[in-house]
């Protein structure tokens, strides 16, 4: 039986196609992208959206500073349940230092609570050990891409560093564009 391009069920399928492989190039090295789909007991789960978050973790001094990684966990189950050991973790950008990405396959059309938290690569017994954002995000997963900045409470908020707030004068050029860019 031949199946036309006006076949509700193919474009519905085409469209996911293409959604479900929209992820910006910018943020996976090499071209590894997320696999398209999350499989639960050898069917799909239902749709989903690729959502790629980008954060400015300025106040990491990445050559001197403790061995850290910076993570997205949220509410949905791709993003930990609100567990950091099952969050997801960022990677470095190309665009280079401060910024992380990474992407998750969220359900599709649907709102998402999640914090950024920055924890220690190699947990050790003395110390600060995680540090997360105060307040919960909010989002919505049509939306595709976030862009944000890391945000802490410098007077209450225990940290992952004892490094100064300092950045170079290229690492504030960097800082400047990419937060003027959102404006």
């Amino acid at each position: 039986k031949n199946i036309s391009f006006t076949s509700p069920m193919l474009r519905w399928f085409a469209s996911l196609c293409i959604v479900l492989t929209a992820a910006p190039a910018w943020c996976h090295p090499a071209g590894q992208f997320p696999a398209p789909l999350r499989l639960k007991g050898g069917a799909a789960s239902g749709p989903t959206s690729p959502v790629t978050f980008e954060v400015s973790v300025h106040h990491l001094r990445p050559k001197s500073g403790p061995e850290v990684k910076v993570m997205v966990v949220g509410d949905k189950e791709e993003l930990g349940g609100w567990s950091l050991e099952r969050g997801l973790e960022l990677k470095p950008s190309s665009k280079g230092f401060p910024l992380f990405c990474g992407t998750a396959n969220l359900p599709a059309s649907s709102k998402v609570e999640f914090k950024y938290v920055i924890a220690r690569a190699k947990p050790s017994g003395t110390g600060v050990q995680s540090q997360w954002e105060a307040a919960n995000r909010v989002m919505h997963t049509d939306k595709g891409a976030v862009h944000d900045e890391f945000i802490e409470n410098r007077a209450t908020d225990p940290r992952i560093t004892d490094e100064p707030f300092q950045l170079t004068a290229q690492e504030w050029t960097r800082w400047y564009r990419h937060h003027m860019r959102a404006v």
